[in-house]
This record gives C-alpha cells, sequence and structure tokens, in this order.
C-alpha cells in the first residue's frame, strides 16, 4: 500500500516538473523569436510572458492564459483580458 502512495506521489511530481519545463520552454522559445507568425498557442499559459514588439499575424491564442502578459510596451493585460497601461493618467 505504500509502495503505491510512493509511486503515486512520485508520478505526479514528474507531471508538474514536466509541466513546469515545456512552459519554461515555450518561454524561451517566444523569447528568442519575433516573428510568432501562425504559431498555435492555443492554450498556452502565457502568464507574465513579454510578447510586446513579436509579430503575432495569424498567431492562435485561443484560450491561452494572457493574465499579466507583456503585450506592448509601459502595458499588460489584466485578468479580463483588457489592458492596462502602466502610465499614470495626468488629472
Amino acid at each position: 500500500m505504500i509502495s503505491l502512495a510512493f509511486f503515486v506521489l512520485q508520478n505526479e511530481n514528474e507531471k508538474n516538473q514536466r509541466k513546469v519545463a515545456d512552459r519554461q520552454t515555450l518561454r524561451v522559445t517566444i523569447g528568442l523569436q519575433r516573428d510568432l507568425s501562425g504559431t498555435d498557442l492555443s492554450n498556452a499559459d502565457l502568464t507574465h510572458t513579454d510578447l510586446a514588439r513579436k509579430k503575432l499575424s495569424d498567431a492562435d491564442l485561443h484560450n491561452a492564459n494572457l493574465n499579466d502578459a507583456r503585450l506592448r510596451d509601459g502595458g499588460r493585460c489584466d485578468r479580463t483580458g483588457g489592458y492596462r497601461s502602466r502610465r499614470r493618467r495626468r488629472s
């Protein structure tokens, strides 16, 4: 029974490590390429990813997590998918 529990925990740990490694690989790949035209980024976790100055023509962002993704200089996506600027508005 203990060996089964250990196997299940080890399997979960390996899945989590694979998920983290896949996300890091995706972020490095995105960071190194300027032209992401036609790239399938659907369902990707792009949280905190810098997409500013990237060419995203015809890129599939369907169901991608863009929370706090940087889409252009000086701003980030908010949790609703809207854009918020870092620059403060003058009153």
